[in-house]
């Protein structure tokens, strides 16, 4: 007689502000170079600004017109990505000259909510464990995590961009297709098509995370 596998739930878990205590971008921007901090502190202030903006515009005119939550976050989803191909060449001059020495080195810096590296490790052997996340850096997220503790990037997946590099440096670009609520929503649905009849448990903190806390 053949026992079957205990049944482990799948969870996804989103990096920034969710795992981590603040977003960790800017880090890139300062491994980089220190002097660069002021002028990408402008760049983060004139986009958050902007964003928020749209934001608030979009968000009117869904109530006006009582659109669904889909419906404004498609609208967000285009003002996202039409404003990434707008800015990636300003981001390329903070991000260049980067190597993954660097990177992991940066990740010194990273600082995770309380309890929740715990709460992974405690997940880990029970679930199917999964990290999904619009950051800029896979590098940055493995080596924050490696750095607690090396056996949580073991068999765990992460779902992430990447700086692209050459010959070892970075360009500056980022290489991925995983930036907005949209995205994210794509990408836990084929995480959980890999995975037949499986319950799915989502953990984000931000409006990207909306549609993949939504998906049942």
């Amino acid at each position: 007689m053949s026992l079957s596998k205990p049944f482990k739930p799948l969870v996804v878990l989103d990096f920034d502000q969710t795992l981590t205590a603040q977003d960790t971008t800017r880090l890139l921007a300062l491994a980089s170079q220190v002097s660069k901090l002021e002028k990408w502190e402008a760049h983060e202030r004139l986009f958050h600004q902007n964003w928020k903006n749209f934001f608030n515009a979009a968000l009117e005119t869904s109530k006006n017109k009582k659109e669904t939550l889909a419906t404004f976050l498609t609208s967000l989803d285009r003002y996202e990505k039409e404003d990434l191909l707008k800015t990636q060449e300003t981001l390329s001059e903070f991000l260049k000259g980067l190597d993954k020495k660097a990177i992991e080195s940066a990740s010194q810096n990273v600082l995770f909510n309380h309890g929740a590296l715990e709460t992974m490790r405690e997940l880990k052997p029970k679930t199917r464990l999964a990290i999904l996340s619009v950051n800029w850096s896979k590098t940055l997220v493995s080596a924050s995590l490696c750095r607690f503790d090396p056996s949580l990037v073991q068999d765990v997946p992460i779902f992430c961009n990447e700086l692209e590099f050459k010959d070892g440096v970075s360009t500056g670009y980022v290489r991925g297709d995983i930036h907005t609520a949209i995205d994210k929503l794509k990408c836990f649905r084929e995480i959980k098509s890999e995975i037949d009849h499986s319950v799915s448990i989502y953990v984000g903190d931000s409006v990207t995370d909306l549609l993949a806390l939504l998906l049942f």
